[in-house]
């Protein structure tokens, strides 16, 4: 399990996302295949704040590509949502 450094606060949840292959062309500029598609990603749970019920440490998630905040620490990304309906999808 990956410990982090950074503790999560009310219903937040840090994410570290799946490797996935980059749909982004030359230019590094990502376009869905539709324009109603909006692209997803996963990734694995690695903290959560005190106030996040439905949500463990270890879950693999679901959420959109431009959902929350990209955060980089000691060579790690990490993407922190925010544990509601517009941002985490889908636990997996």
């Amino acid at each position: 399990m990956i410990k982090s450094k950074i503790k999560p606060r009310g219903k937040n949840v840090l994410v570290i996302p799946d490797k996935n292959e980059s749909k982004a062309n030359e230019h590094g500029i990502s376009m869905p295949s539709s324009v109603e598609e909006e692209p997803k990603e996963t990734g694995k749970v690695v903290a959560i704040g005190p106030d996040v019920k439905d949500i463990k440490v270890g879950d693999k998630v679901m959420f959109a590509t431009f959902a929350g905040d990209k955060i980089e620490m000691d060579k790690k990304k990490y993407v922190m949502l925010h544990d509601d309906d517009s941002e985490i999808l889908a636990t997996l």
